[in-house]
């Protein structure tokens, strides 16, 4: 029996997302205030390094996202008419946003090593390896690749790792990851559709509305930042999306820029981060030094301001989105 019938109260799962998205977009916009106050008042607080001055602004604002996703998933689970089986993936997969969330409280509480936040996600992917429903991947031209046993025990932890990990790197400018996470979060969304696979939007639909009522308090100028608490929780939930549609290998494809970011850092040891090296007196963003993340390409081809970066990179990721969803849904509709 659904939560929904237990309630007596059932919206339909359509209906159900549709609530579960405007909740979790009014919950962001009335809880990161207070949790802007708390972290203020506790002082964790980064500073924005292409501001003059570089001001302190709260950090660690995934929190906020985190309540309203999770809230908003609850009412999804409960009034969307969703089975047993299915409501104990979504479960599962909320214990890997929440272990992700947890790992960047530690990371932005007392720094983390990068080989801790390499594998400390990979824990927390187990209840989802454990449940997940269906150990086929889908391939272009080939169609359905049965992975047996190596898709619990490897691949469902190692996309939850490599997506969280990856999209923490790409960071550092007012409103940048948020909103690259509400395009992934949309496109897989869009994918989970055409392939008739809906479980995943159970998890997707809260993430685009919370991160919606973020990104009011995350776009430039910032009053608070999403810390690593906001990204890892933000690419373990896409993973987890990916897996529950069951488009892991086009989610793969959507995380590619994101990988080649972790590689490019990789090459650097990871002493090199998205930051200007400079911002000119008219608020251009000057970059020196080696290429080590898709910012300082983004720097070095054109003259921009952190806001004009921003809504670059996201043009240019939501073109690249686009372009998958539409051979997604050209490759499913060929004979």
């Amino acid at each position: 029996m659904s939560f929904a019938d237990q309630l007596g109260v059932g919206l339909g799962f359509r209906a159900a997302l549709v609530l579960g998205l405007g909740l979790a977009l009014l919950g962001a916009l009335s809880v990161t205030p207070l949790v802007v106050r708390k972290l203020r008042g506790a002082h964790i607080v980064g500073r924005d390094k292409h501001k003059p001055g570089a001001p302190e602004v709260p950090e660690m604002g995934g929190l906020a996202v985190f309540l309203a996703f999770n809230a908003s998933v609850f009412v999804v689970l409960a009034l969307g008419g969703i089975g047993p089986g299915e409501q104990q993936l979504v479960l599962a997969s909320l214990i890997v946003a929440a272990g992700a969330c947890i790992t960047g409280v530690l990371d932005d509480l007392v720094e983390l090593r990068q080989r801790f936040k390499a594998f400390i996600p990979l824990a927390f992917a187990l209840p989802l390896a454990l449940y997940a429903p269906d150990s086929r991947i889908l391939f272009p031209v080939v169609g359905a690749v049965d992975l047996g046993p190596l898709y619990a025990i490897v691949l469902v932890p190692l996309a939850v790792a490599s997506a969280s990990n990856g999209f923490n790197m790409l960071e550092g400018f007012n409103g940048l990851g948020t909103g690259l996470g509400i395009i992934l979060a949309a496109a897989i969304a869009g994918l989970a559709i055409l392939h008739g696979h809906l479980l995943g939007l159970a998890l997707l639909f809260p993430l685009i509305g919370a991160l919606g009522g973020f990104l009011v308090f995350n776009i430039a100028p910032a009053r608070v930042f999403p810390g690593d608490t906001g990204t890892l929780l933000v690419g373990a939930t896409l993973a987890a999306g990916a897996v529950l549609s069951a488009v892991e290998f086009w989610g793969f494809l959507l995380f590619l820029p994101h990988i080649i970011e972790f590689f490019l850092k990789a090459k650097g040891k990871f002493r090199v981060q998205c930051f200007a090296s400079r911002v000119e007196p008219d608020g251009t963003l000057v970059y020196e030094g080696p290429t080590r993340s898709w910012t300082h390409v983004f720097m070095r081809r054109m003259r921009v301001t952190e806001p004009q970066l921003v809504v670059r990179m996201w043009l240019a990721w939501g073109l690249y989105a686009g372009l998958l969803v539409g051979a997604f849904a050209l490759a499913r509709s060929a004979p």
